[in-house]
């Protein structure tokens, strides 16, 4: 199965890379012949083989065939025990109408707000492989225009030291750029929305997603581990190291950030008095999302799985003690 999975893959690229990134991509992927156990577990996964292997271009390996994956600091090993324990969760977790949405259909809707004629909705889909910036995608949209995206994946707490069992590994934290075209979009939501933005309603939801799995952590790239950065751009600091400074995170020595869930922020007593109000207005908007992905994951979670996570642990709003 493994060998018929690397040739398939052998050819296909064939017909999309170069020949220098042709040979390296299928020199990356017989990687996955020194871990033949794992990879023939998470080739095993029902979820594997409907969704991933049938629509994978032919690289059903891409944690493997690409330079990086989720994280620039993570060597071979890492990268095939998170590529395992994210189908692992998915296989056991889900039904199959979430898995349908999710690797076959148009996603999950976490949450919605519809005014003045127009949806604001946060959507849960597969992401696209070759990216490697995690398996799955959660994006603010304004109708049919992404504003913010966030890729992840679920990893074991081991990879940044951590002891929960599973956590969300937040590969990628992009906005859209601001442009004549979406300039439009930006000021419609911030006027809806005040003292927002779409980050910040990602982030919100990213923790309801990480209580359902009851992880008590977000897991983090940090900005120059990210796959996209090219050195020396310092929006990179900003969309994702000093953006998880403003939630609690904390920066162990392994490359990655960490952050306490639920969300550890200000003390609203530190809050100057004339910003209390839209301190506690914004929160509320980050718990109502919040709540509203942990409930929409709870409908899809199969029996077994899991016990819920009770929600005197659940408070966004809450000052951080």
């Amino acid at each position: 199965m493994l060998m018929f999975y690397l040739a398939r893959h052998s050819v296909a690229a064939r017909k999309s890379y170069t020949v220098f990134s042709w040979a390296a991509s299928v020199a990356r992927s017989l990687r996955v012949l020194r871990w033949p156990a794992k990879h023939r577990q998470l080739c095993d996964l029902p979820v594997y083989q409907r969704y991933i292997a049938p629509d994978s271009g032919g690289d059903v390996f891409h944690h493997l065939s690409h330079r990086d994956y989720l994280s620039r600091h993570f060597k071979p090993r890492q990268r095939v025990a998170c590529v395992l324990s994210h189908y692992r969760f998915e296989n056991d977790t889900f039904d199959d109408n979430y898995k349908s949405a999710i690797y076959g259909g148009p996603g999950l809707a976490l949450w919605e707000h519809r005014q003045d004629g127009q949806l604001y909705s946060i959507i849960l889909r597969s992401q696209q492989r070759h990216l490697g910036e995690g398996d799955l995608h959660l994006a603010l949209y304004v109708g049919d225009e992404l504003l913010h995206r966030i890729g992840f994946n679920w990893v074991g707490g081991e990879i940044a030291g951590i002891g929960c069992e599973i956590a969300p590994f937040i590969a990628r934290n992009q906005g859209r750029w601001r442009d004549a075209h979406t300039e439009r979009l930006f000021t419609q939501f911030e006027e809806i929305f005040p003292h927002n933005s779409p980050a910040y309603f990602c982030a919100a939801a990213m923790q309801g997603l990480a209580q359902f799995a009851r992880a008590d952590h977000i897991i983090c790239v940090k900005g120059e581990q990210a796959l996209a950065f090219k050195g020396g751009e310092s929006s990179y600091s900003h969309a994702y190291d000093k953006f998880w400074d403003a939630f609690g995170g904390v920066r162990p020595a392994r490359d990655c950030h960490v952050i306490p869930v639920p969300f550890q922020l200000k003390p609203l007593a530190e809050v100057a008095s004339k910003h209390r109000k839209r301190a506690i207005a914004r929160r509320t908007r980050w718990q109502e999302i919040s709540d509203a992905a942990y409930a929409v994951l709870m409908r899809h979670r199969v029996a077994h799985s899991m016990h819920p996570v009770g929600q005197q642990n659940r408070a966004l709003v809450t000052d951080a003690s």
